[in-house]
């Protein structure tokens, strides 16, 4: 797709590489039965005006994105996300079904002759771009083959001037060291998001220097509390494993004691429902929290 500049966003582009990686070749224009088999496409449908009828872990959807879930009180659940109940599906006689490519593209040919199919890419920053400029072509794409571009601009626009408005919060923060890692419970190993991810991208769109600047294809890696000795510099923050967590238990761990983002307070405990793999309003999420934890640590 051609090279889109967000509006009013500086060096938010979205991604030049084809966010559709394969698609039934009749589609309907308005699609009203919709079955959705990625919690991305079901944020992005919903900001979009388009309430599915079915999709995989409602439930979990609703503690983990929790964005409109209140309209999916009626939606039919078909399964998990790696593994739909095919014969749910048939059942709901979607006339549209929007999956990913990396959980389910072996399923296409089945899933083509249950109704049109549109297999979206997971794309975690391919050819130097950020999984935050590949949602934003994503929206774009999706919003084409449904028939509702008027509602991405409007949805776009709101998400640039979210982020510029954070950009700007941060002007006097420019320059630092950030990171953004999940904790797994574990006490001693997380999960960071990597140079390719979403945090990545807003955080550089914000000023900010991104840490770690790997790019591995699902845009994660893992991280010890050892290897954090080393970042003399670094302003950490940490989406809890579970509600209710507190920042003293989840440092429990001696070792953060020799970590100098522990030393200086530089460590925010964020709630667990921050998404990094989400659509535009997990990313307008991400960037607030981003913002307000960065401006309590000056």
């Amino acid at each position: 797709m051609a090279l889109l500049l967000a509006a009013g966003a500086p060096g938010l582009q979205a991604s030049v590489q084809g966010e559709v990686a394969r698609r039934s070749a009749a589609l309907p224009a308005r699609p009203l039965r919709v079955v959705v088999l990625e919690f991305t496409f079901v944020e992005m449908l919903l900001e979009l005006g388009i309430t599915p009828v079915g999709m995989p872990e409602p439930k979990h959807y609703a503690q983990w994105l929790g964005y409109a879930s209140e309209q999916l009180v009626d939606v039919v659940d078909v399964g998990t996300r790696q593994q739909p109940n095919l014969e749910a599906v048939a059942m709901l006689e979607p006339d549209l079904i929007i999956a990913l490519d990396y959980r389910h593209m072996t399923l296409f040919d089945t899933l083509d002759s249950l109704a049109p199919t549109i297999m979206m890419r997971y794309d975690p920053g391919a050819g130097g771009v950020t999984q935050l400029e590949h949602t934003v072509g994503a929206m774009q794409s999706l919003s084409q083959l449904v028939g509702k571009m008027d509602e991405a601009e409007h949805q776009l626009q709101q998400f640039s001037a979210a982020l510029e408005e954070d950009r700007q919060a941060l002007v006097g923060q420019r320059g630092r060291q950030v990171s953004l890692m999940h904790d797994l419970g574990l006490g001693h190993i997380f999960w960071a998001y990597a140079g390719n991810s979403m945090a990545a991208g807003i955080a550089r769109h914000h000023g900010l220097v991104y840490t770690p600047d790997s790019r591995p294809g699902d845009g994660m890696q893992y991280v010890r509390v050892d290897e954090l000795i080393r970042q003399e510099d670094l302003h950490l923050l940490l989406i809890a494993y579970r509600q209710g967590q507190d920042l003293e238990t989840t440092l429990a761990d001696p070792m953060w004691q020799l970590v100098p983002a522990r030393q200086s307070e530089r460590i925010a405990l964020l709630r667990p429902n921050i998404w990094a793999f989400g659509s535009l309003s997990s990313a307008i999420r991400l960037s607030r929290e981003m913002r307000d934890s960065l401006l309590r640590m000056a």
